[in-house]
């Protein structure tokens, strides 16, 4: 399954006009337009932004947006971020199972 998944992400990839830096630079160029509004209003939560058409989606979880967002723009890749921070997303290691 992963296997598949990596592959409709590079399709998407070559058949996108935008390479992810760029498609990196216009999402963060949205959101740095209404940074402070969603910054009172939506402090944590997440942004998926499609960066042609620019519309966004907000919400607790980003795989909920993810998915609401590919069924009205199916074939876009998209800008995820978490409203306030630096990163979306933290990785932590288990310290019960250390076996990385």
């Amino acid at each position: 399954m992963k296997k598949d998944i990596n592959l409709k992400i590079k399709e998407l990839r070559e058949k996108h006009k935008y390479s992810q830096e760029e498609i990196s630079r216009k999402g963060w160029e949205i959101y740095r337009k209404i940074k402070r509004e969603l910054e009172k209003k939506y402090m944590g939560q997440f942004i998926l932004i499609e960066p042609e058409s620019g519309n966004y989606y907000i919400g607790d979880d980003d795989l909920t947006l993810a998915i609401k967002a590919r069924s009205k723009y199916p074939e876009s890749i998209f800008y995820f971020k978490r409203i306030g921070y630096k990163a979306s997303h933290k990785l932590k290691r288990n310290k019960i199972n250390d076996n990385w």
